[in-house]
């Protein structure tokens, strides 16, 4: 099998592991979040639907973001492909982790500022879109290797 192929192939796979995996993250970021005992408000179940699959397409993506990098940065060896990987999903996950602590430091100054018992205090589950910030931090990973390994391998 080709590259192409390989990389398509472990897409799918990755893409039902993350409709899998889900939960797991959207309780972990949950709990995260939980610390300020500010509750989630859902006006939707649609927008719940559209984060799984959207976070399981995000999921999905780094073999292909892989991909590019090696297309355009001429990977030659395993440290460099494993250096890759390695910075795509810590760069994905320092974005969502920075998401979370944004919107702790939000809330925090909300409940801070808010008369007791006159406001009712809780964050919009569209307004988190942890996923969408997981996915700028693959890209931003994968840009950041292209930049970094095109140079080294000229």
């Amino acid at each position: 099998m080709s590259k192409n192929a390989i990389s398509i192939l472990l897409a799918i796979v990755l893409t039902v592991v993350g409709y899998i995996l889900y939960r797991y993250f959207f309780i972990f970021s949950l709990h995260q979040l939980d610390e300020l005992k500010s509750p989630i408000s859902m006006h939707r179940l649609s927008g719940l639907f559209r984060t799984r699959i959207l976070f399981s397409l995000v999921i999905g993506s780094i073999p292909l973001l892989y991909l590019a990098v090696n297309k355009f940065a001429k990977l030659k060896s395993l440290p460099q492909k494993l250096a890759v990987v390695g910075m795509i999903m810590s760069l994905g996950v320092l974005f969502w982790q920075l998401r979370i602590v944004y919107l702790s430091k939000v809330v925090s100054r909300l409940l801070g500022t808010k008369p007791t018992g006159v406001l009712d205090v809780s964050i919009s589950f569209q307004v988190l879109q942890l996923e969408v910030f997981l996915l700028i931090g693959f890209i931003w990973g994968a840009l950041i290797s292209v930049l970094i390994f095109r140079s080294k391998n000229k």
